[in-house]
């Protein structure tokens, strides 16, 4: 997975792993909100992309507790 290769990388890979995650953020939030057969596979990958942020984000404690939440 990229975001793995990414974290691997860390810290010259951060804007990078931040600009995949918001997009793919983005990209995966309109079927969760369109697509309500598999709104669980998609709860799951909101999930899975909170926790990555969460892991990388330690600059702002609320930018945290936000992704704390969607996790």
């Amino acid at each position: 997975m990229l975001l793995e290769v990414l974290r691997h990388r860390l810290p010259e890979s951060l804007d990078h792993m931040l600009a995949f995650m918001n997009t793919a953020y983005s990209l995966v939030d309109l079927p969760y909100e369109t697509v309500l057969t598999v709104k669980d596979t998609w709860i799951e990958c909101l999930g899975d992309l909170g926790r990555y942020r969460m892991a990388i984000e330690d600059d702002d404690i609320r930018d945290r507790e936000v992704w704390s939440r969607v996790a």
